[in-house]
């Protein structure tokens, strides 16, 4: 196999961001899963669809409360027979509401037996905004103005058409999405940079040394040919228990410069740019400045590490899928790039060439 030293380089650093975002992944999904943060926003964006009044914060915020207790606009689409049979209980709103579902409910809730129908066309086959037939209550709950002016703006788009008023109305509820879509991946974006700022700095994951290491390293080709092992198996997402005991133990086995090492854990020369503060005198014999003063040696590896380790919490917003893409592109290149490997009649023509 013919060596890209470069091209190395680059799976060798798209490998080391790989783990450690599989890392950050399930931490994420983790978090997500305990505050319900998807169905939350998917709550705050129908809320805002219908008309109603925001939310309460802890409410949303704390996963053993129901959100959608208080009697509400809100509480009686979610009680829709369309809606309920997509959860179990209150306490666990879903995540996910098809459009069709949407549409179906609101235009049941607030135009019922067929009112939106009946109501939605003139004798001249055109829309009447004033025609269009509202309740005024649903369980004791007024329609909110908002919700009524959404209606009647659709169903005169549509001509009257009651099917296309559906449609009007999916298109509505699949722009919002889109925009919860957004809250999403921002917040996302976020999380996993706050929890790359602590796994980076847990086990000192330097870019830069990483990159500078990489470039040196005798088993470069050792770590490319775990990266190649890596790509070949599941996408990030599916199995994140099992990823994230994998990519510890690989992170472990990988000779790139991550990782602390006090005094007594190095040999031959010392590398200081590796020990942590420490608070326990008789592990500093050599170098005692890491445990005389702790904080000020804090800042001193601030200052060594500091680009670094802000490059690799960068990358780990990006999340394990970007990299694990990225990495089957480098590796794809290198497998189909071989300057050292031609084919017969290219091989025929230099020999020919050849005094």
């Amino acid at each position: 196999m013919p060596s890209f030293p470069l091209l190395d380089i680059a799976i060798g650093l798209t490998f080391v961001f790989l783990l450690l975002s599989l890392i950050c992944s399930s931490l994420n999904e983790g978090l997500e899963s305990l505050l319900r943060n998807r169905a939350n926003d998917l709550e705050r964006a129908i809320r805002k669809l219908l008309g109603d009044e925001p939310g309460s914060w802890w409410a949303s915020f704390l996963p053993w409360v129901n959100s959608i207790q208080k009697q509400s606009i809100t509480r009686e689409f979610y009680q829709h027979p369309l809606i309920r049979n997509l959860f179990r209980t209150e306490m666990r709103l879903p995540n996910y509401i098809p459009s069709r579902s949407f549409a179906l409910a609101v235009m049941d809730i607030a135009c019922p037996d067929g009112a939106l129908v009946r109501g939605a066309t003139t004798g001249h086959g055109t829309a009447n905004s004033a025609s269009v037939e509202f309740i005024d209550e649903v369980n004791n709950v007024p329609l909110p103005d908002h919700l009524k002016n959404s209606i009647k703006t659709l169903v005169m788009a549509a001509d009257g058409d009651a099917r296309q008023a559906r449609l009007n109305i999916e298109t509505l509820f699949n722009s919002s999405m889109d925009r919860v879509s957004g809250w999403y991946k921002s917040r996302t974006q976020k999380i996993l940079f706050c929890f790359g700022v602590v796994i980076t700095l847990a086990v000192n994951a330097d870019a830069i040394s990483i990159f500078r290491n990489l470039s040196h390293s005798k088993n470069l080709q050792a770590v490319v040919g775990a990266a190649q092992q890596v790509a070949a198996q599941t996408p990030p997402g599916q199995n994140l228990p099992g990823q994230i005991s994998d990519a510890i133990n690989q992170l472990t086995g990988l000779d790139v410069g991550i990782g602390w090492a006090r005094e007594v854990d190095q040999h031959g020369t010392l590398d200081t740019t590796k020990l942590p503060p420490s608070l326990n005198s008789s592990s500093c014999k050599m170098e005692t400045e890491p445990c005389e003063h702790p904080i000020r040696w804090s800042f001193h590896l601030l200052y060594i590490h500091g680009i670094g380790w802000l490059i690799t919490a960068a990358a780990m917003m990006l999340g394990a899928p970007f990299w694990f893409d990225t990495l089957n592109r480098f590796i794809v290149v290198r497998s189909t790039v071989k300057p050292q490997e031609k084919s017969q009649e290219e091989g025929s023509k230099d020999s020919a060439t050849k005094p």
